[in-house]
C-alpha cells in the first residue's frame, strides 16, 4: 500500500467518525474544492506578483499558505476517492 492509499483510508475513517459521508457526494465535494481553492487564492490576493515568491518564504505566510494547500489537497483527494 502506498502513502496515497494510506491517506485515502485515513480520510475515509475521519469522515466516517464524524458522519460526514452524507454530505460528501460529488457535487458537494466539488463545491468544497472550489471553496478551499478560493481560501488559498485569498492568501495572496493583494500581494503583487513580483513579491509573491518572497511573501511565500516568510515563515508566517508560508504556514498559512501550507494550511490552505493542505485543505485543497485533502478535499481533492476525497473527491477523487469518491468518484473513483
Amino acid at each position: 500500500m502506498d502513502r496515497l492509499d494510506e491517506l485515502r483510508l485515513e480520510l475515509r475513517a475521519f469522515v466516517r467518525e464524524r458522519d460526514w459521508e452524507q454530505f460528501h457526494d460529488p457535487k458537494n465535494l466539488i463545491m468544497a474544492v472550489v471553496s478551499e481553492a478560493g481560501e488559498l487564492a485569498a492568501e495572496l490576493r493583494w500581494v503583487p506578483s513580483d513579491q509573491a515568491d518572497a511573501w511565500c518564504k516568510d515563515e508566517a505566510q508560508r504556514a498559512r499558505v501550507a494550511d490552505e494547500l493542505a485543505d485543497v489537497a485533502l478535499t481533492l483527494t476525497m473527491l477523487a476517492d469518491r468518484v473513483g
